[in-house]
């Protein structure tokens, strides 16, 4: 079997260079409608129904029904067998009362400026202006920073986005700005941050993004899987291009090996995943850990490989580095405590029977890791990484069909949202104040736009006409997206946002290259398709594929193993690491002398840890923020028929064990209280088995909606988990988020009962008020 298929290769190059065209290219009525009052009065009247308008999004490609100018209904592509149930909310996305429906000021930063009261953030109360004014103010506030303070005062930052090759956010807000100077960005990311820093040092690559073993390879070989912290079946709905959710014929694949018996599924997670229940709560073997304990785990089950001879000393001999150095560590001879099974059971919550015929059953036969991506989202988080490859190397199966490891099988959404994905909010409230201006390009009032002074209304991908990959991983082949409504109210796409933006200071031109939206489109596929010739791949004419074909499909690649050729060849297929082998012992980190990330994967206690560790006397509850089930990230949480099925009290859902909610005087359906010194939020109790005590979950993603707008001590009505979690980095390393390090306590909720503002516009609209000019002066002169 071949390791490298250039057809695959190829594709996924063409596919990278089709989109990289426009990174390249372009790098290189009354706001206070009621909710019920949706967007209809926004659009003309059509003059007849269209149906099947084919067109791309986080949750996969669909069919969009428009009635007299409004979305009303999305029919999965017929070429995606697994449609995601989040389709059905997609019309909730453009018409909904949260949409940014005309550029606004905050009423305070409108009188005075950049010497507005910065405290006054949040209490959303706006003042509607033209969008020639707007973007004269935008393009003053940049002047005005780059001339007062220079380039390091201006942050320029775009999280996800929308699904699209050419109106990529990031991209359009990176040109513009760099044609006007230089400005600060960001690095890394939430969903990652730890293990993409950490394991270039150990494997040579971030690994969490990479093409991952195929799944027949690792259904005909695997014997044993192991998900660690991994929710595939959950996380595979939605990802960064256009899904096609092929990969769920092989989760039934897996399901009936399981049922069979042919492989054995273990999860090592505090609840009982949807993957768990999917395979069959009685299928698979089920470790549920204490939560933030993975690395004693791991580092007892290496301890039992090793002191039972069943590691692979050939494959550490000839394959990897340092593993003499981290032994003394693993056997105690350093600190005096072998990191035996005995050990880790006091801090797992797992008996050191269970752990030790784990370990057995790993080297007993094939066995494929599956990492998930939530443990690496704590405190240290970069020790679970480097173990997660350091018991694989153990074994000895890396390089090999349906073993060694793998960070995702991949799950990966619109513009940048701190207040939602930053943790801590209310320590974000505080920060937020010492900036002069924040200015929010958008679609929906997400609370960053609440706490932005200048914000100004953008399209969503269902307005507007774009290329996109069908197939997150799988680059199963090209899709038109083509425009189904015409732009709501006022918003324009951000091509057209920051070409206005351009013309004011004079260069329009270099940011358009003289061509609009459809120009932009041939150009990307004209030149990607004369790309793709050399590499056996033809394309038709853009106007062929745009008017008659609107999707093209490739053919289907050979099979793929992570890592083969290094095994098959480690000198002329090196590692990207200073010693081209795989690094459990690193020089490289440990000349950088941080005492929290050491030159080899250790075990550290948290700040706070639920099960007897720090804090959880006083705060007894470990909190979950992961991936939702109706959402991505926080898309789609303005959708009313979205939160119709999940949402409790008309709050976002907190799970809880039954003894803790017994203990605490709490039923399914009650609204209470999440709280810790951080913050409180409100949230609608559903009381679960699939929950281990002392463990708690909120999904990230929900909407921030404070009582009290710029408030520290505001209570959150709806059920933000970050105004809960812990502001600290994983260590001096990667200092990536560690959400996952969080203690709470519940209680029943007794108090008054404020409605949900979240999913509306601006509480109050200012028709007129007095505006000074920016360029009067600096406060700090």
């Amino acid at each position: 079997m071949k390791n490298k298929d250039s057809l695959h290769v190829s594709r996924r190059r063409f596919l990278a260079q089709l989109g990289g065209l426009t990174v390249a290219g372009m790098l290189g009525p009354s706001l206070l409608t009621p909710r019920s009052a949706r967007a209809a009065d926004a659009v003309a009247p059509g003059a007849a129904t269209k149906e099947g308008i084919l067109t791309g999004s986080h949750w996969g490609a669909i069919r969009a029904t428009v009635v007299d100018g409004r979305f009303v209904a999305a029919k999965p592509f017929e070429q995606d067998k697994y449609p995601s149930k989040m389709i059905a909310g997609l019309p909730d996305h453009v018409h909904n009362a949260a949409r940014i429906r005309y550029p606004m000021v905050r009423v305070d930063w409108m009188r005075k400026g950049h010497q507005s009261d910065t405290s006054q953030r949040g209490d959303n109360r706006f003042v509607r202006v033209s969008w020639d004014e707007a973007l004269d103010l935008f393009y003053q506030e940049l002047e005005r920073v780059q001339k007062t303070y220079g380039p390091s005062a201006l942050l320029t930052a775009s999280g996800w986005q929308s699904t699209g090759m050419f109106h990529n956010a990031s991209g359009m807000l990176a040109r513009a700005i760099a044609l006007h100077g230089n400005s600060v960005s960001t690095g890394g990311d939430y969903s990652t941050g730890a293990a993409q820093v950490i394991l270039p040092r150990v494997v040579g690559s971030m690994e969490v993004y990479e093409q991952q073993t195929s799944w027949p390879l690792v259904l005909q070989n695997s014997k044993t899987i192991v998900l660690w912290g991994s929710d595939m079946v959950k996380n595979q709905q939605a990802n960064w291009w256009c899904p096609d959710h092929d990969v769920y014929q092989y989760y039934e694949q897996l399901k009936e090996k399981v049922a069979s018996g042919a492989i054995s599924v273990i999860s090592i997670d505090p609840v009982v995943t949807s993957t768990h229940d999917y395979l069959g709560r009685d299928k698979v073997k089920h470790i549920a850990i204490n939560p933030q304990t993975d690395v004693p785990l791991q580092l007892a089950l290496a301890h039992t490989l090793y002191s039972e001879k069943l590691y692979d000393k050939n494959f550490l001999d000839n394959y990897c580095v340092g593993f003499d150095q981290f032994l003394p560590y693993l056997l105690g001879e350093k600190d005096g405590q072998p990191k035996d099974a005995a050990w880790a059971e006091k801090l797992c919550g797992i008996d050191a029977d269970t752990i030790r015929a784990l370990a057995r059953q790993m080297a007993g036969d094939r066995t494929q890791i599956i990492a998930g991506w939530c443990v690496q989202r704590m405190q240290h988080g970069e020790q679970w990484s480097w173990m997660v490859v350091v018991l694989a190397a153990m074994l000895g199966q890396i390089g090999l069909p349906g073993g060694g490891f793998g960070f995702g099988w991949h799950y990966n959404g619109a513009g940048t949202n701190p207040f939602h994905r930053h943790q801590q909010i209310n320590r974000i409230i505080e920060g937020w104040r010492k900036l002069e201006t924040v200015i929010a390009i958008d679609n929906q009032w997400t609370s960053t736009c609440r706490f932005a002074d200048i914000v100004l209304p953008a399209t969503t991908q269902f307005e507007r006409n774009d290329l996109d990959q069908f197939g997150n991983h799988s680059n199963r082949g090209i899709i038109a997206m083509k425009q189904v409504v015409s732009p709501q109210f006022e918003a324009r796409n951000d091509f057209d946002i920051f070409r206005d933006l351009c013309r004011r200071f004079n260069r329009e031109a270099a940011f358009t290259e003289g061509l609009d939206e459809m120009g932009w489109l041939k150009r990307i596929w004209q030149e990607g398709s004369q790309q793709g010739k050399g590499r056996g791949i033809h394309l038709p004419t853009f106007e062929v594929f745009w008017n008659q074909q609107e999707y093209i499909e490739f053919d289907h690649p050979q099979m793929f193993v992570r890592h083969q050729a290094f095994r098959e060849d480690p000198d002329l297929e090196p590692l990207g690491t200073p010693s081209g082998l795989i690094e459990i012992y690193s020089k490289t980190i440990a000349d950088m002398q941080y005492d929290d990330c050491q030159g080899h994967p250790m075990w550290f206690e948290k700040i706070e840890r639920s099960h007897g560790g720090p804090g959880s006397q006083r705060w007894p509850l470990h909190l979950q923020s992961v991936h939702p089930d109706f959402r991505l990230h926080s898309q789609l949480c303005e959708s009313e028929t979205l939160r119709q099925q999940y949402a409790v009290g008309g709050k976002e859902p907190v799970f809880i064990n039954p003894q803790d909610a017994s203990a605490r005087g709490i039923r399914n359906g009650d609204i209470v209280r999440v709280f810790n010194a951080r913050g409180q939020v409100l949230a609608g109790a559903v009381v679960s088995d699939r929950y281990a005590p002392g463990v708690a979950r909120i999904h990230e993603g929900a909407w921030y909606d404070p009582d009290k707008g710029g408030d520290l001590n505001a209570l959150c009505k709806y059920g933000n988990p970050n105004v809960l979690t812990l502001d600290t980095g994983t260590s001096q390393l990667a200092q990536a988020t560690s959400a996952h390090t969080t203690l709470v306590e519940i209680e029943k909720y007794t108090g008054p009962m404020d409605n949900v503002t979240a999913f509306n516009g601006p509480a109050e609209m200012v028709a007129q008020c007095e505006y000074v000019p920016a360029s009067q002066g600096n406060p700090h002169d």
